[in-house]
């Protein structure tokens, strides 16, 4: 994380699961120190047991490959609606504490960089796809 803690705003991990009973897939954005628990998620969500999703789902799915998912990936379903975006509730905030702008930091469908978006603008982007979050407190 040294190399870009100099960003402004939430670092985010982002992980493919897959329900293990329906197929269905989710894509969990949480605050990159936020314990995820699959277990617990899937009882909030409805799902039977989740699992993480292999390498050949995640680039049938989203287009990229490990290391490299992404909430901007959801652009790459667009069309067919297979995933489901499950998102940490506090990265939904428009405004900070200080009542700025919030901002998300995401790999851009590669893992060689990083990018930042407010979250006024991440709801746009998300709506554009189709997208409507699940929101889950972690």
């Amino acid at each position: 994380m040294e190399h870009i803690s100099h960003l402004v705003g939430f670092h985010a991990k982002n992980l493919l699961v897959k329900d293990k009973k329906t197929s269905k897939l989710y894509l969990i954005t949480a605050r990159h120190d936020a314990t995820v628990q699959l277990g617990q998620i899937s009882k909030v969500i409805g799902a039977k047991e989740l699992r993480f999703a292999d390498a050949e789902t995640l680039e049938a799915s989203l287009g990229v490959q490990q290391g490299s998912v992404t909430p901007f990936a959801l652009l790459n379903d667009a069309q067919e609606h297979r995933v489901t975006f499950v998102l940490d509730g506090q990265l939904w905030s428009e405004k900070n504490s200080d009542g700025q702008d919030s901002y998300l930091n995401f790999h851009p469908m590669t893992n060689e960089a990083t990018t930042s978006i407010t979250v006024a603008g991440f709801k746009v982007f998300l709506k554009a796809t189709g997208h409507e979050p699940v929101i889950i407190q972690l």
